[in-house]
């Protein structure tokens, strides 16, 4: 067997480490902070005893522009609603005031 890399395998890695740098540029230029996943595990010990175990793990780039970016969707959307059901209680306060001369 050959210690030769396929054209396709290499270039498939620089993509992938081209996409990785524009993440970290990107969670740089929003200053998101360096995230990290937290949950409670249960381990056993020699004795058969269980106990609850804390695993933080860092979390990458690109997840943290996933959430990121679904964060803001949200937010975007959120301020939408809030803008149509206001236009549709001035569109109601404006037909009852008609309504009431």
């Amino acid at each position: 067997m050959s210690d030769k890399i396929s054209p396709r395998t290499q270039r498939n890695t620089d993509a992938n480490e081209k996409r990785h740098q524009a993440n970290a540029l990107r969670v740089a230029a929003l200053n998101l902070p360096e995230a990290t996943s937290e949950r409670v595990k249960l381990r056993r010990d020699a004795k058969g005893k269980t106990h609850e175990v804390t695993v933080t793990r860092r979390v990458s780039p690109s997840k943290a522009l996933r959430t990121a970016d679904r964060k803001h969707a949200r937010w975007v959307a959120e301020g939408a609603r809030y803008a149509a059901a206001m236009a549709e209680d001035e569109a109601i306060a404006a037909e009852l005031a008609e309504s009431v001369r």
